[in-house]
């Protein structure tokens, strides 16, 4: 098993680097009542944001659908077939409510959910995580 593998959420490695299947079934995921209670839900909004700019339509409705489960952001507007622009304003607006959330409720480190012990990210792993993403066409048959 890689280091990323052993030490890191597989769910959030599979949302980083996944294809846009992979990424469809962990947003849809973090939309489910069942696992939203057995893994709390203080840490899945930024990661929920990261997808409302997925390249695919689908994940990116998905998404937007699972941070609407999320406390917080039962009113969360967003266009999942807006505008570039228009929809990383929302992913930061996303982020910004979720900041704003972390801040009242108090921080919490989880290196296994990619957040230093002051509760800020891990950026050097989102980001190599995030860079190896399989951005291959997929397409799915129901």
């Amino acid at each position: 098993m890689s280091e990323d593998d052993r030490t890191a959420s597989a769910a959030l490695v599979a949302l980083l680097k996944g294809d846009a299947g992979q990424r469809a079934i962990i947003a849809q995921a973090f939309g489910s009542a069942d696992a939203q209670r057995a893994s709390g839900t203080n840490w899945m909004a930024p990661y929920v944001s990261l997808l409302l700019n997925d390249s695919y339509d689908a994940v990116r409705y998905i998404a937007a659908r699972s941070l609407k489960t999320l406390p917080g952001f039962e009113n969360f507007a967003f266009d999942f077939v807006g505008s570039e622009n228009a929809r990383v304003a929302n992913q930061r607006r996303a982020l910004g409510m979720w900041r704003d959330l972390r801040d009242r409720q108090g921080r919490r480190g989880d290196p296994a959910l990619l957040f230093n012990a002051d509760g800020s990210f891990i950026a050097d792993r989102i980001d190599r995580l995030s860079n190896q993403r399989n951005n291959r066409r997929v397409f799915y048959r129901e």
